[in-house]
């Protein structure tokens, strides 16, 4: 079900008023293919991002063990 995990999620960055690129494009947040959008960001913006997926993620509510595959691939090839 697309959006499903920022129904999930009580904390979702989208229910804060920031952009959430899955839910632009109608997927939840493991669905999404997310290293397209890191690979354009600035060395800056990246480390944030790994950081949050890698900080973040685990610990959400609506985590789905497909986005541990994306946390590994960021943290090695970012």
């Amino acid at each position: 079900m697309p959006n499903q995990c920022s129904n999930l999620n009580p904390t979702c960055m989208a229910k804060k008023g920031i952009p959430c690129p899955a839910l632009s494009h109608d997927k939840s947040c493991w669905e999404y293919d997310w290293m397209p959008e890191l690979k354009a960001m600035s060395k800056e913006e990246r480390q944030q991002w790994k950081s949050y997926l890698h900080d973040t993620c685990p610990r959400c509510p609506a985590f789905h063990p497909s986005m541990q595959a994306l946390i590994d691939r960021a943290q090695q090839e970012l």
